[in-house]
């Protein structure tokens, strides 16, 4: 990703791309730059736009560095160049930072393709990160839902177990009663 290069380019500081996208630290940045983080596809859009990129640019090739040449050698190949050389290899560094080179035409296409469907393949990402957070959500609600209902239904079995035991309090009340009654008949039955 061409993050890096495009916040350079634009003569921006991370944290400043981190204010233009709405980025809640300069460390987002940092880490899409280092390629610790991939960008989700709305926030390589507002980084587009932010730069001024268009969002394929960001899915090209990062033109290769060359090794630096020691000095002694540099002063030869600069001289050893003709003027029209440099002016042309000038042209092509500002047609690659613009995203516009004069490539071979199956290039193009299949380099269009291909960031095509990259952008496809983000957009579904980001659906389908969309679908499982909904989903979570969805799933957190009635585990919610599953954990109220439970607690309802044991403060209820608590309730009629409170019952069930001053039913059976009264029944032994009752019974001792009773039983009371039915000696004191017995007594005067024999009697």
């Amino acid at each position: 990703m061409r993050v890096r290069a495009a916040r350079e380019a634009c003569g921006l500081s991370q944290q400043a791309l981190a204010d233009a996208i709405g980025a809640k630290s300069h460390q987002n940045i940092y880490n899409y730059e280092r390629g610790y983080r991939e960008p989700k596809f709305e926030v390589l859009e507002r980084i587009a736009a932010a730069t001024n990129r268009p969002l394929t640019w960001f899915f090209q090739d990062e033109p290769a560095a060359e090794p630096a040449p020691s000095i002694g050698r540099e002063k030869q190949e600069l001289s050893a160049k003709p003027p029209s050389d440099t002016a042309s290899d000038e042209r092509e560094k500002q047609e690659l930072a613009s995203g516009q080179s004069r490539g071979d035409p199956d290039t193009k296409s299949l380099l269009a393709q291909l960031v095509a469907a990259q952008v496809q393949m983000l957009q579904a990402q980001a659906r389908a990160e969309e679908r499982a957070d909904q989903r979570h959500g969805e799933m957190m609600q009635a585990l919610t839902a599953l954990t109220h209902e439970q607690m309802r239904t044991r403060a209820e079995a608590a309730r009629t177990q409170r019952r069930l035991e001053q039913m059976e309090a009264e029944l032994r009340e009752m019974d001792e009663g009773d039983d009371a009654d039915c000696c004191e008949g017995q007594d005067a039955c024999s009697g």
